[in-house]
């Protein structure tokens, strides 16, 4: 066995939120007064108190992110621990517990998820979001493939935005900063009749200087700039079904994630060493990107006498369009420009027993899904060629898969989880690869397709020692689809990348002390992760593969602290240790 790298890493983070301007009290409320609010999450498919699901959940208000200065996902690390959002080529990479990819190209969707209330978005580039109407949100850590099911196997970030209310709101702010940074946002509410209510967010930033300058260019690379909507109607249909409809749309740009150099002590593809100045990237090509999001949804309820009926239905229209200098050098090695596309509808059904106080509650789906991503233009401009190399392809997936877990509270005290999935995915991949002075094909056209099935499944005992302490077990198998490579050697499409999967043991309890005014979580974990997709780079291109395996434990604490009825303090703190 040949291990490559055994790193440990450790993250802490101290903040204060919530402190409110005004007149200072001159005496303290009553202890019972400072207890913590409590959160509601819908991690299992059902809205239950955060501290009552046995499995490791970050949970946010957006009331507390509006007090901890949480405006963007990007901004999530800072209170969430073992949690890392960066950029790669303008998209947003996230890692949870070391699971992830930095891989953002056609076809190979991240193993953490993005939700946006129940729906899946596939597309790496929008999963860099501002926040302006959120309700709350989750970061499930660990394979969640059971209920959420596709590529979590790191686990996943479900955004819950506000549902409209019939009374009338109205939240308008606007700011300035540095790097002439103004930022407005919009958030109004109302009903339209006595059974429909609406609602509008809408957030625009303008960064107008930016902190990255190209001194081979002699000029800054592009500030950000990002205008994004979302608009729900709740519609009550009677006393026992709801229809709620959502449609959002973004349009944003800059240079983030598309700037960089080599390595201190490496070399770029042309040769070019590190520049010295980490905010100076000197290149040949003005690298920036342009990301443009359509989404319309709907979710569907039904109450039955002892049982509910939930239909979620998706349709996503993501575009990415880059200038990217792949040899991070001055020197011209080689330059692409993309044009990428992914096209998705997704349908969900849930059938879910009602909370009745008995002791067993369970959930049963399926869930069906449809994605065509490519190519519109990949553009390869190297100087071995008179003219760009263009390559059009799409990698289409179609996914079935069928759910269920429930959860025997055997005992008034324990309780007992199963749930299982099983999915199967289908990918062909077709395109062709021209010469761009006469477009004429000189590799291609080229298709192959093949398929993926793999079940994954929950195990969970929790017990509750008393009503504010409780202890539980997870094992849990996760999985990420296997794809291929959107840019096939000299036209030949190569054998998929194969899946990966995820074995994961943990241990872990909740509790609130101090009559409710301190909450501490804490989790210990160990993972076995298998034929890992990762990114190698053989120029001219990178490529994705299977590298062999992986194993990760650590741990993490989380703690709320509520000093005043203006100050709540909050911990993080997270260890893991490596080895690949």
């Amino acid at each position: 066995m040949l291990v490559r790298n055994s790193k440990t890493w450790v993250s802490a983070g101290l903040f204060a939120a919530g402190i409110a301007a005004g007149t200072a009290q001159a005496d303290e409320p009553a202890t019972e007064t400072l207890k913590l609010e409590e959160i509601v999450v819908v991690a299992q498919k059902r809205e239950q108190n955060l501290q009552d699901v046995p499995i490791a959940i970050s949970a946010v208000t957006g009331e507390a992110m509006e007090k901890s200065g949480i405006t963007s996902s990007s901004d999530l690390p800072t209170i969430v621990p073992a949690l890392t959002v960066g950029r790669q080529a303008g998209s947003g990479v996230t890692f949870i517990r070391g699971i992830g990819t930095n891989n953002a190209a056609v076809g190979s969707e991240a193993s953490v998820a993005l939700y946006v209330d129940g729906i899946y978005a596939p597309f790496a580039a929008v999963n860099i979001t501002n926040f302006n109407n959120i309700d709350h949100i989750e970061v499930l850590k660990g394979p969640q493939g059971t209920l959420f099911g596709r590529n979590t196997t790191g686990g996943l970030v479900h955004v819950v935005t506000k549902d409209p209310q019939q009374t009338p709101a109205l939240q308008v702010k606007a700011g300035y900063g540095n790097y002439d940074t103004a930022q407005a946002s919009l958030y109004g509410t109302t009903g339209i009749t006595d059974n429909i209510a609406a609602d509008l967010a809408v957030y625009y930033k303008d960064q107008g200087n930016s902190y990255l300058k190209n001194s081979y260019l002699d000029q800054d690379y592009r500030p950000e700039e990002d205008l994004s909507f979302r608009s729900k109607w709740l519609f009550n249909l009677g006393e026992r079904s709801t229809l709620t409809l959502a449609v959002s749309g973004s349009d944003s740009e800059g240079s983030s994630g598309v700037t960089r150099q080599p390595a201190p002590g490496s070399l770029g593809l042309g040769g070019q060493p590190y520049s010295g100045d980490f905010y100076d990237l000197p290149s040949d090509w003005d690298a920036r990107w342009h990301n443009k999001s359509k989404a319309v949804t709907a979710r569907f309820e039904h109450d039955f006498s002892n049982t509910k009926f939930v239909s979620l239905t998706g349709w996503r229209d993501d575009e990415q369009k880059y200038v990217y200098s792949a040899d991070s050098a001055i020197i011209f090695f080689q330059n692409l420009l993309g044009d990428m596309f992914s096209k998705a509808v997704s349908q969900e059904f849930q059938l879910l027993s009602n909370d009745d106080g008995g002791p067993l509650s369970w959930v049963v789906g399926l869930y069906l899904y449809d994605n065509k991503t490519g190519y519109d233009d990949l553009d390869i401009i190297v100087p071995a060629s008179s003219s760009p190399i263009v390559i059009d392809d799409e990698q289409h997936t179609r996914s079935y898969s069928v759910f269920g877990e429930g959860r025997w509270q055997f005992t008034d005290a324990t309780g007992l989880t199963l749930g299982a999935r099983y999915s199967r995915d289908e990918v062909e991949l077709s395109g062709n690869t021209f010469a761009t002075a006469n477009r004429v094909s000189i590799a291609g056209p080229y298709k192959d397709d093949t398929n993926f099935d793999e079940p994954t499944w929950r195990l969970g005992v929790d017990h509750r020692f008393n009503p504010d302490l409780m202890a539980y077990f997870t094992y849990s198998h996760g999985y990420k689809m296997g794809f291929y490579n959107a840019i096939p050697a000299s036209g030949v499409v190569a054998p998929p990348v194969g899946p990966e999967k995820l074995d994961a043991f943990e241990v872990g309890l909740k509790s609130d002390l101090l009559a409710g005014q301190l909450r501490l979580n804490a989790a210990a974990f160990y993972y076995d992760f298998k034929d890992i997709q990762v990114v190698t780079l053989i120029p001219p291109v990178q490529r994705n593969t299977n590298a062999a395996k992986s194993s990760l434990y650590g741990g993490e604490v989380e703690a709320q602290y509520r000093a005043t009825t203006r100050l709540t303090l909050n911990l993080g703190l997270s260890l893991l240790h490596a080895t690949f």
